[in-house]
């Protein structure tokens, strides 16, 4: 077999038992607050509808249709073809189960790096509630988390061919599942390229992903007329990273103006493709006209939603979302703390606040591994790394505890390992 599956221990299985449990709680917490949908699901379930009705492939004559046809990429709506079959609590119990499945991965990675079980583990990995709260959620984040976990897996190995033809295929399908991964492609050729000129050797594995972006951005010329993977980055540059960078900067009322004079420019291109240009040209004039500013400003809040405790997360199960009820929308618009909190919410500050704490812990430890074990660590692990690093850097302003959730047990991984090896110091000391 070309992946070294292990036996588990007593001690593991008891740790999958205990997550099981943890995982079905939510399960049944989501089923009794029957809110199974966030805004971001309609769109995965009507792009299921058309993968399922085959317009999903045919060309769009109108913008406002152009733009839904290729928001969404198909792996996690393809997956959601299921509805045909299935209810919303069957499909939802579907994704705890590979929640599950990746937390044996888990398991699995901890055994390639030698490290064992403890306590920690129960508590970072039950507190780290993203992992949980997403997989009862009509999102994609479970399929990324457990593409993610498994390919951690994949590159705990030593290098050979069957196992390198594993990565790219897993590569392609982050990239089908969410657009903030088709970047990575050329980060995955551009690093393997060093890797095989260095080792002497080659794989045809190489071009794979970069076969399939080819294919997906012809796919999308012609489905929309413009070349592109997909029609989300504009919205996220436009709406989100420069609007509120603008609203750090300057206001939230400047910011608004801004945006709505942008989308008034907009409406007099006709075509997708004129459209989809302008925003794009807008974008980038935005960005060279303040190129240290919003480069600072983009890399430190991809930093701080690294530490995001989750109370949009938490908030799901309590009410409608209504994209107001995260830190990331105080910290963004600069909106008072006080516009979140509710007195009558004090077990809600309490819960996030030990929530941040395991965070910090988890992410430092984290990358205290990597800056420790540089000379030591393999390729492959080294460009897990550095994949993990491109992503967060990628989501800039809405980094959240949302878009953290797919690193968690990759992070959770890695950071055990570290914490265990401190350990062990401390005993040799005490010695």
């Amino acid at each position: 077999m070309s992946l070294d599956f292990q036996k588990l221990t007593k001690k593991e299985w008891q740790f999958l038992a205990f997550i099981s449990f943890i995982a079905i709680a939510f399960y049944c917490i989501r089923l009794y607050s029957g809110n199974f949908f966030l805004t971001d699901s309609e769109e995965y379930l009507n792009t299921s509808k058309a993968i399922l009705d085959g317009s999903y492939f045919l060309k769009k004559p109108e913008n406002e249709l152009v733009q839904m046809a290729t928001k969404r990429p198909f792996l996690y709506p393809l997956f959601l073809t299921i509805q045909f079959f299935l209810n919303t609590e069957s499909i939802l119990f579907l994704q705890t189960l590979a929640t599950i499945l990746s937390c044996y991965l888990l398991v699995q990675c901890l055994k390639k790096l030698h490290t064992t079980i403890n306590p920690l583990l129960y508590i970072i990995t039950s507190l780290s509630t993203s992992l949980f709260i997403y997989s009862n959620l009509i999102m994609s984040e479970w399929l990324c988390l457990l593409l993610l976990t498994f390919l951690a897996f994949v590159l705990l190995h030593t290098f050979n061919t069957k196992r390198f033809v594993i990565i790219q295929i897993i590569t392609i399908l982050l990239a089908a599942t969410k657009p903030v991964f088709f970047p990575l492609i050329y980060f995955n050729f551009l690093y393997f390229s060093v890797y095989f000129f260095r080792k002497k050797t080659f794989s045809y594995a190489l071009f794979l992903p970069s076969l399939f972006l080819v294919c997906y951005f012809l796919l999308n010329n012609y489905k929309t007329g413009y070349s592109h993977f997909s029609s989300i980055e504009n919205i996220n540059l436009i709406d989100y990273n420069l609007y509120y960078f603008k609203s750090n900067k300057e206001s939230r009322e400047i910011a608004d103006r801004w945006k709505d004079s942008v989308y008034q420019e907009n409406t007099k291109y006709k075509t997708f493709k004129e459209q989809s240009l302008f925003l794009n040209k807008v974008g980038q004039n935005e960005i060279r006209k303040n190129l240290f500013s919003y480069s600072w400003y983009h890399f430190y809040t991809s930093l701080r939603g690294m530490f995001d405790p989750g109370r949009f997360d938490i908030m799901t199960f309590l009410k409608k979302e209504d994209g107001k009820q995260g830190f990331l929308e105080m910290l963004n618009s600069k909106k008072p703390l006080n516009s979140i909190i509710s007195a009558k919410q004090v077990w809600l500050y309490i819960l996030l606040f030990c929530l941040l704490l395991i965070n910090f812990f988890k992410i430092i430890l984290f990358f205290n591994y990597f800056f420790s074990n540089r000379k030591k660590t393999t390729s492959l692990v080294n460009y897990l790394f550095l994949l993990i690093v491109l992503y967060l850097l990628l989501s800039g302003p809405v980094n959240c505890s949302r878009l953290m959730m797919p690193l968690q047990l990759v992070v959770i991984c890695f950071a055990l390992t570290q914490y265990n090896v401190y350990k062990n110091k401390s005993k040799l000391l005490k010695n």
